[in-house]
């Protein structure tokens, strides 16, 4: 193995043939190509000079080798047989010029000796896909087979001992991390030491996984490592509704729907200098049918019916517990997919069970009592219950039976009360309320279905006049407990009041019945 530099003096020598003046001019060229070249020997570090013209080595030719240090082989020579010369071994580096004359024509090359201790050369690189590649050279030329020992700071798969290949380099895998690497090369008795600093190439990648819900989730990561504000464009081969341009959020990801038919998907992410393209196929998830059932903050409960996300009208509902609960039952569900369930007045287990079609499923939750409706206090509780009452229609004596049933049995103190608490019993020929509407009343809670006007009719005909509405109204609202007590039919405290003016006793009783004739035959009202 050689290094050879060359020196190429160009020589043009022009030769003119001057003729008669009626005589055509002609002109002639003559080129010489004078060269220097220098090989140093891998073996001893000795250089040989060799001078020729147009390639054909020059016997004789005088050779001028000078230098700015000292070199033990500054001096004048004269080329052999074979045109060349030889230059020993430098103690260091050095630079020489090398000056030659052949026929008068002089050039000059200048060429760098390196001692042969010094010769090896190595360098050390990185390719794209993160390998490590290491290559020999001595004197510029490939080193080919030696051998070359690797270690480093940190721990490394490359560490281990290799020989070069016939072009003088040694390839090694991509560290999992950054490292610096120290190689040893050696050949024979010569031996060279090079250090590098090596990493792991960023691998910029984006992934796209299906959600057990149909939905997918797109994940942007660097080197494994979370990539935040990347951006993520999507297209696909048939509409969807996830196509669009997206930015990845602090967990590197972007959610998209889930597709109402299968669509191929292509996902490409970009961030500064780094892109990543992904191709995946996406299909729609049946979850079946789903039941839910939630308790609000008045202690109401709703069951809510889905089939692969969307609520189910009609779908039928059937609710048992562990303990009495008024709620159970079967229902079927509204236009919403639900069903409302009522406050329960202990503790207790629920078992809702949702069937549609030839679908059912079942869940169980625990619904607790809540004191007063939801609300702060038991006053709070009545006047909602009022302004209900009024946004839904009722009026006048039903108004008044409801807030009393209402607040005697919600209120606080209602499992302790006296017998004689609450609405007083009515008479069996009171014509107010019907043995059937009676006993509707004791089941509900809710307005009458059939409270569609705004006057209320008595049975002998006579209508109840505003003012007696308004003054149950307002008895009503101020105090609950007045309600308690009964309505205007035949109250205790009235009763009692009027004793002296009983039926029969007193006109002005008899006028209040009606056509009274002063001896208390009038109606009752």
């Amino acid at each position: 193995m050689h290094r050879t530099l060359t020196a190429v003096l160009v020589a043009t020598l022009l030769v003119m043939t001057a003729l008669s003046p009626a005589a055509v001019s002609a002109q002639e060229t003559e080129t010489t190509d004078l060269t220097v070249s220098l090989t140093q020997h891998p073996a001893t570090g000795n250089a040989t000079v060799t001078v020729a013209t147009d390639g054909t080595p020059v016997e004789g030719a005088p050779v001028n080798v000078t230098t700015d240090v000292t070199y033990t082989g500054e001096s004048s020579y004269t080329t052999d047989a074979n045109g060349t010369f030889e230059l020993p071994n430098p103690d260091q580096p050095v630079e020489v010029d090398v000056e030659a004359t052949v026929d008068g024509t002089t050039t000059t090359e200048t060429f760098k000796l390196v001692p042969v201790e010094d010769s090896i050369d190595v360098h050390i690189t990185q390719n794209d896909d993160g390998t490590v590649v290491i290559e020999t050279t001595q004197y510029g030329d490939a080193l080919a087979g030696a051998e070359v020992d690797v270690s480093s700071t940190a721990s490394y798969v490359g560490n281990d001992s290799y020989t070069t290949d016939a072009n003088g380099s040694v390839t090694l895998p991509e560290p999992a991390e950054a490292t610096e690497v120290t190689t040893i090369v050696t050949s024979g008795d010569l031996e060279a030491i090079q250090t590098a600093t090596i990493e792991p190439i960023a691998e910029f990648e984006v992934d796209v996984a299906s959600n057990d819900d149909g939905a997918a989730t797109v994940t942007v990561t660097r080197d494994a490592a979370i990539v935040e504000n990347a951006t993520v464009n999507v297209t696909s081969d048939t509409p969807y509704a996830g196509n669009g341009s997206y930015t990845t959020d602090t967990n590197g990801t972007v959610s998209l729907p889930e597709p109402a038919e299968t669509v191929n998907v292509t996902v490409a992410a970009t961030e500064g200098d780094d892109e990543a393209t992904t191709d995946v196929r996406l299909s729609p998830v049946d979850t079946g049918l789903a039941v839910e059932l939630r308790q609000n903050s008045d202690g109401t409960a709703t069951v809510t019916v889905t089939d692969d996300g969307s609520t189910v009208e009609n779908a039928t509902v059937t609710v048992t517990s562990d303990a009495p609960y008024d709620g159970n039952g079967t229902d079927s569900t509204n236009a919403e997919g639900t069903v409302g369930l009522p406050a329960p007045d202990q503790n207790v287990t629920v078992t809702v069970t949702a069937t549609n079609g030839s679908e059912d499923v079942t869940t169980t939750a625990d619904l607790e009592v809540v004191e007063n409706g939801g609300y702060e206090n038991f006053g709070q509780w009545v006047s909602a219950y009022v302004q209900q009452l009024k946004d839904e229609g009722y009026f006048g004596k039903e108004f008044g039976r409801e807030v009393s049933d209402f607040a005697t049995e919600n209120s606080p103190g209602s499992d302790n009360r006296p017998e004689h608490a609450g609405p007083p019993e009515r008479e069996e020929d009171d014509s107010d309320v019907d043995d059937e509407d009676a006993s509707e009343k004791g089941q509900r809670r809710g307005p009458p279905a059939h409270v569609n006007t705004a006057e209320e009719e008595t049975d002998d005909g006579e209508e109840t006049d505003d003012e007696s509405t308004n003054e149950t109204d307002t008895d009503c609202e101020v105090d609950a407990d007045r309600c308690d007590g009964g309505d205007d039919e035949e109250g205790e405290g009235e009763d009692e009041d009027d004793a002296d003016d009983a039926p029969g006793n007193s006109g002005n009783n008899g006028n209040r019945g009606g056509n009274g004739n002063g001896n208390g035959n009038g109606p009752k009202r």
